[in-house]
């Protein structure tokens, strides 16, 4: 058992359930938000069929959800999918520093788009294919810590696109 604020104990097993929403819901959401700054779902259906290399490797699955994409948005999209869409359709401005799928993680000096959705992926991994559901407070804490720091990053990113394209539209 863990010590939680309050002197309550929290059960190892509940901090693995909480990094198990945390990937399944929160990191998703991240990079939902990062894809539509890329890619317009009235789009993204035709942009991902047309490309020589998702058009072969997507499931049957991930065709339907982005076929629903003009309905319902990215919602639906997780963060394998993202990765592959933003990887084949917008690199080299998605590309993490040392390239995709690096042997060793993103740096933390190494704060480009692209790897913080390395980041995402590797830690989705990580936690999805844990060999046990042991969570202790401080891998919580230090999971918890790198969700805060991408989601400030891409946060960022994003305003700082939104900005942009207004002040394009201004200008033209």
């Amino acid at each position: 058992m863990s010590s939680a604020a309050g002197g309550t104990y929290v059960s190892h097993k509940t901090h693995y359930a909480r990094l198990g929403h945390a990937t399944q819901h929160l990191l998703p959401s991240f990079l939902q938000e990062v894809l539509l700054h890329f890619e317009n779902p009235n789009q993204i259906f035709i942009n991902c069929s047309r490309d020589k290399f998702l058009s072969r490797r997507l499931k049957p699955g991930e065709w339907t959800r982005l076929g629903s994409a003009v309905q319902y948005g990215y919602f639906d999209f997780d963060i394998p999918l993202i990765y592959s869409i933003l990887r084949n359709l917008h690199d080299p401005n998605t590309r993490p520093t040392r390239g995709w799928e690096h042997p060793i993680g993103p740096l933390v000096n190494e704060i480009k788009i692209g790897d913080d959705m390395e980041r995402c992926r590797r830690i989705r991994n990580e936690i999805i294919h844990r060999g046990n559901t042991r969570v202790n407070d401080q891998e919580l804490n230090h999971y918890f810590y790198d969700f805060k720091t991408i989601a400030d990053r891409l946060e960022k990113f994003c305003v700082e696109n939104i900005i942009m394209s207004l002040c394009w539209k201004w200008i033209t």
